[in-house]
């Protein structure tokens, strides 16, 4: 029994059809984002500044799960210890 096979495989995109005319819209956009997004980090300073520090500490924390999670038992274990 033989089978055959497209020798080729066979898909379209969206890129062969790009209109031209698109992209002064998504320039457009893109600005108007980018406006948005500066007048939010300056409304919001501190909210901005808070989220910084969190994810700098999650990516701290999440790098040394175990260690974090040794070190915080020793201080709970070690507080009530000296009470």
């Amino acid at each position: 029994m033989n089978t055959y096979l497209a020798a080729l495989p066979s898909w379209s995109t969206t890129a062969l059809s790009f209109n031209v005319n698109a992209v002064p819209n998504i320039v457009n956009d893109a600005s108007a984002l980018c406006k948005h997004l500066d007048h939010c980090k300056v409304t919001n300073k501190r909210i901005f500044a808070m989220h910084c520090a969190a994810e700098v500490m999650h990516g701290f924390v999440m790098g040394r799960f175990i260690t974090t999670l040794v070190v915080v038992f020793v201080l709970i274990g070690g507080y009530f210890i000296a009470i």
